[in-house]
């Protein structure tokens, strides 16, 4: 699916902390990357000081349960704590990359993830680096759906945690790009 030596050595550390005598990649257009087969999803996950949370996060993405191939994009959005160190482990997961840029902001982090994303993959899926996926078969179920309708967006329900209080949001629409947008409840 993916040739991990050729991808991993463009795409992992392509963005790192500026050193005084290297010029910072900033621009996404100077990455090449390249990929025997597109993949199916690309799950994104831009952060910034999360540490507390990235490493449950992208856990949950690399832990799905899926016949689907996936690619998962971590954007370090320029954290000043420790969070990019702790995602270290996962290098060894053929279908796992993290970027490193300086700060761009939250659209920014968003922005690069597509970028590369949307040359590889039919679909995006965006998990905050605060959030995790609570079920191993989220990404299965979603995307069973949108292939089943050939759909534009899928959207999915989620929890809210504070503290000990949660609310549920209940979504479960399918938008299909026609002449008029349909929205389908399934």
């Amino acid at each position: 699916m993916i040739q991990k030596e050729e991808v991993r050595a463009k795409l992992f550390n392509i963005y790192s902390p500026p050193s005084s005598k290297k010029k910072f990649v900033q621009n996404s257009a100077d990455i090449k990357l390249s990929l025997r087969d597109k993949v199916e999803l690309a799950i994104i996950v831009p952060f910034y000081n999360e540490a507390a949370f990235i490493e449950k996060c992208v856990s949950s993405a690399l832990a799905q349960r899926t016949t689907f191939s996936f690619i998962v994009l971590a954007i370090d959005d320029g954290s000043t704590d420790h969070g990019a160190e702790t995602l270290e482990e996962f290098k060894k997961f053929d279908n796992f990359f993290l970027i490193k840029q300086k700060n761009q902001g939250f659209s920014g982090a968003r922005n690069i993830g597509i970028q590369l994303a949307k040359k590889y993959a039919k679909y995006l899926f965006f998990l905050d680096g605060d959030d995790y996926l609570f079920s191993n078969n989220s990404i299965d179920c979603l995307l069973t759906e949108a292939l089943r309708v050939n759909a534009d967006l899928v959207d999915g329900s989620y929890a809210e945690i504070r503290g000990y209080e949660k609310s549920y949001h209940k979504f479960n629409h399918v938008i299909k790009k026609t002449v008029s947008a349909t929205k389908i409840s399934y």
